[in-house]
């Protein structure tokens, strides 16, 4: 058996009473101290490493509230000289060709830009055999180089990519081949604000959205042959794993970015609340019989009441990426003048993009196969009305109507431009967040996805009659809102409507409503398993034992 130690008391006492009265009183009080402290610091090295706290002992930090997580990016080799070319089809381009050679094009943006560029030839020359030998004939109307140039490329059914570090214009037919990989970061946009533990994120929800949305006919899923979109969950990472044309990386990214727009500040700021206080708060009222409705005296041990949350801002229609200008849909939205009697299509095109300073074409293709063309008259005189109005006003008469595309306000047939939709992204936080919680949990986007379909343009939406048109509710955080795909006719409907309900608003009545006691909704009862069948005599039950290394969904955790 070792040397055990005796006790710090028996030490001290053995101390004091034989060793320091043996020493004269001036160096007592010294002796003293200079003993107590050995003391001490001989009981600190004994104490066993079981009385340290440990790390796990600590109580945990606080997670952040997903509303304040960071905005994903879109991952992706790239050398410099690639990222200057990206940089620069950012550019407006001011160009205007007209039977132009595609060399001369290629020679126009490498001095213009001082980008590398190339023609590939080998596909130019299997589509020139085809007999494809149209030449460069287009204007760029200050719109990005990207657009502009996509758009005279595409009358020739030629295209761009990215190769090597130079800008190569080949044909469509060999840029369906490229299909780079990128890897897009979106737990921004999967988490709810509900989930501050990200166990639940909705990726396959937003894969379903982006394969409806963007470069339709390219998935494998969907029977194209080259795209591919999979979810990508790890340890610290929420991510999409895309393969895909530049073309449709294009499109997914612009999609995302709208998502993203659609978010405010004021609601991120109520989602990123104390949940325990909501809950607490919430669970007291419903204990005392609250709900809704509240009770007259609250408890003495009730948590203090939450106060009521701000008013939120009215909901917009998210339409383009942050950052970009609209001058066309500013200019639909402004009063138009036109006194001329009857004029011609061409005409009246040239008058409006005069008098708005914006870019319009005639859709020569459409207004050819329905037995029109430039010469096409029409009665344009107006006075007061917008310019949406007046487009509407002159051109029905005709059978003929208007979209946006490419960046362009283009006259074209009814026929055509039901085949044309846009994607956008409708704000509805202020049509379903009357309390704190609304904005924590799943608010009722539903209810508004019933009433638009059922109310305006009921024939038009994919559940009908067999529209490209589509309709979905989008919760995230900091994010309440409706994803929407129409033509530019019913969006326009669409926002007639919300406008009105908003029209419709009563602050006392709001007021009234912002102070209702906050109500946590109990998820959704889960209906017991079915009983196992017997076993029959003689046979061993299978064990209930996972086995080893397979993922668990305890406490909520998922895959973590």
């Amino acid at each position: 058996m070792g040397y055990v130690a005796p006790s710090e008391p028996y030490i001290m006492h053995t101390i004091r009473n034989s060793l320091i009265p043996s020493i004269t009183p001036p160096h007592r009080t010294r002796l003293r101290a200079f003993l107590l402290a050995g003391a001490f610091l001989a009981a600190g090295l004994a104490r066993s490493p079981a009385d340290e706290p440990t790390a796990a002992s600590k109580p945990p930090a606080a997670v952040e509230s997903p509303s304040r997580w960071p905005d994903g990016r879109v991952l992706f080799n790239e050398s410099e000289s690639e990222r200057r070319i990206r940089a620069a089809l950012d550019r407006p381009a001011r160009f205007e060709f007209h039977d132009t050679e595609w060399s001369e094009v290629a020679s126009w943006i490498e001095k213009t830009y001082e980008l590398p560029v190339r023609l590939d030839v080998p596909s130019l020359t299997a589509l020139e055999s085809s007999g494809e030998t149209r030449r460069a004939d287009g204007v760029g109307d200050d719109r990005p180089l990207r657009v502009a140039l996509r758009q005279l490329l595409a009358r020739g059914e030629r295209t761009f990519v990215i190769r090597h570090g130079s800008l190569v214009i080949t044909s469509e037919v060999a840029a369906a081949i490229e299909t780079p990989l990128r890897i897009y970061q979106v737990h921004d946009l999967v988490v709810r604000p509900d989930d501050p533990t990200a166990s639940y994120p909705e990726l396959d929800d937003l894969v379903d959205q982006i394969q409806m949305r963007c470069g339709v006919p390219t998935w494998r899923e969907q029977g194209g042959t080259q795209g591919e979109c999979r979810p990508v969950e790890a340890p610290g990472v929420l991510a999409l794993a895309v393969v895909n044309t530049e073309e449709v990386h294009e499109e997914i990214t612009k999609f995302l970015s709208l998502l993203r727009a659609a978010r405010t500040d004021e609601v991120r700021r109520l989602q990123a609340a104390t949940p325990a206080a909501i809950v607490a708060a919430s669970q007291a009222r419903r204990q005392q019989g609250g709900g809704f409705g509240g009770f007259a005296t609250p408890p003495s041990d009730a948590p203090p009441p939450l106060p009521p949350p701000p008013p939120l801002p009215r909901g917009k229609v998210i339409r383009n990426e942050p950052g970009v200008s609209d001058p066309i849909q500013d200019a639909l939205n402004g009063p138009a003048a036109f006194d001329a009697e009857k004029q011609r299509l061409d005409e009246y095109a040239a008058a409006i993009e005069k008098q708005f300073r914006i870019p319009v074409r005639l859709d020569h293709e459409a207004l050819h196969a329905d037995g029109r063309g430039p010469e096409t008259l029409i009665r344009p005189r107006c006075r007061g009305q917008t310019l949406a109005d007046a487009l509407d006003l002159a051109l029905d008469e005709e059978g003929l109507t208007w979209i946006v595309r490419d960046e362009r306000l283009c006259l074209t047939t009814k026929t055509a431009a039901e085949t044309h939709t846009h994607v956008y992204v409708y704000q509805m936080h202020d049509l379903v967040a009357h309390d704190a919680l609304a904005v924590g949990q799943e608010p009722d986007l539903e209810y508004w996805v019933e009433a638009i379909t059922s109310l305006r343009a009921p024939e038009t939406w994919r559940e009908g009659t067999g529209s490209p048109s589509d309709i979905r509710a989008y919760h995230a955080a900091g994010v309440q809102a409706i994803v929407i795909e129409q033509t530019g006719h019913v969006h326009r409907q669409i926002e007639q409507f919300l406008d009105l309900v908003r029209e419709a608003h009563v602050p006392q009545l709001y007021e009234a409503q912002r102070r209702r006691p906050i109500v946590i909704r109990e998820p959704a009862p889960v209906p017991p398993a079915a009983p196992a069948p017997p076993t029959p005599p003689g046979t061993v039950p299978p064990s209930t034992v996972p086995p080893p290394n397979t993922p668990t969904n305890q406490a909520g955790g998922g895959m973590f």
